[in-house]
């Protein structure tokens, strides 16, 4: 699953040390009165990301992410696991390329690597690495973003994922485990919610309804190919998909300069038209986990969530 995500833009760094002038108080300084005036401060210098590109409209991104975890105690024995994750990406300034106004074409490709400590040692279903999963060089982004009606709807299709668009929050990812980190992990529990970097066509939309208040929906394909780990995302079918998932959130935001009590209130959910299979029931209508049969599968599930 994904994460956050996930940006770290070609960084180059730029230090710089700054010494204010000291005027010591001896016998042969001049009177205070006669100081010659402070030098004022230099302008603070900002760092900013090594963009060759920039003025043709392209910006770049890479970052490595790597995940040590060992179990100290417990699980099936104890072992220590690496993963890691290479993320290059690009955005393209539609506007400065081609001249078309609020357009960016968005391009990211993940190479992951590495052993899941999970999997190794520990018996449970939830990776404590967050970067595990799709263990291959692997098209994870490929979609055009417009922004409409003067920046106040904002639209983006094409090939990505639903979890970094809802229910994410850069909080998440204070903790490794995907128990968390990129979002809670129930939501691909009870629903179809494609993740990070497993991409799939999609589309979604943000419209800004007041100052404070705005929608947010958007429909992803739901395929089981694309989790297979020999997909690498460059087979754009939908030969195998099984249906949809429609997430939603309706954000109630305050914040910005002088405002008291700032926070963001979100009511969200989706709606799961896709195939999935049945927790208890195998195809028989037996008891899967005691029947040792292939559960059966079903068809349409719902959820609700609220963020604060």
């Amino acid at each position: 699953m994904a994460c956050n995500f996930l940006k770290g833009a070609c960084l180059a760094g730029v230090a710089a040390l700054t010494l204010s002038p000291a005027f010591a108080q001896d016998s042969n300084a001049p009177a205070t009165d006669q100081l010659p005036p402070a030098l004022p401060d230099p302008a603070p210098k900002t760092v900013k990301p090594f963009q060759p590109l920039a003025a043709d409209g392209i910006t770049l991104d890479l970052s490595y992410t790597g995940e040590a975890a060992t179990n100290a105690t417990g699980g099936l024995r104890r072992d220590a696991a690496y993963t890691g994750q290479i993320y290059m990406g690009a955005n393209f300034d539609l506007d400065r390329i081609a001249g078309i106004s609020g357009g960016t074409v968005h391009f990211a490709v993940t190479n992951r690597h590495g052993d899941s400590l999970s999997a190794l040692a520990l018996g449970n279903n939830t990776s404590v690495q967050e970067v595990w999963g799709t263990q291959n060089t692997h098209l994870a982004i490929l979609t055009w973003e417009q922004t409409l009606l003067g920046g106040r709807l904002w639209v983006e299709a094409g090939r990505s994922q639903a979890n970094i668009h809802f229910l994410n929050s850069p909080l998440y990812c204070n903790f490794q485990s995907n128990s968390t980190c990129g979002n809670p992990t129930f939501v691909f529990k009870n629903s179809n919610f494609t993740y990070f970097p497993a991409s799939s066509w999609m589309a979604h939309a943000k419209v800004k309804l007041t100052s404070t208040i705005t929608a947010h929906a958007g429909v992803y394909e739901v395929n089981p190919d694309r989790k297979r780990n020999e997909d690498n995302g460059f087979n754009f079918s939908t030969r195998s998909a099984t249906g949809v998932i429609i997430p939603w959130e309706l954000t109630y935001a305050r914040e910005g300069a002088g405002t008291r009590l700032p926070g963001h209130y979100i009511v969200g959910g989706w709606f799961d038209r896709a195939d999935y299979a049945d927790p208890l029931r195998d195809d028989q209508d037996g008891i899967a986990i005691l029947s040792n049969r292939q559960a059966r599968t079903l068809h349409g599930r719902s959820g609700l969530y609220v963020r604060c």
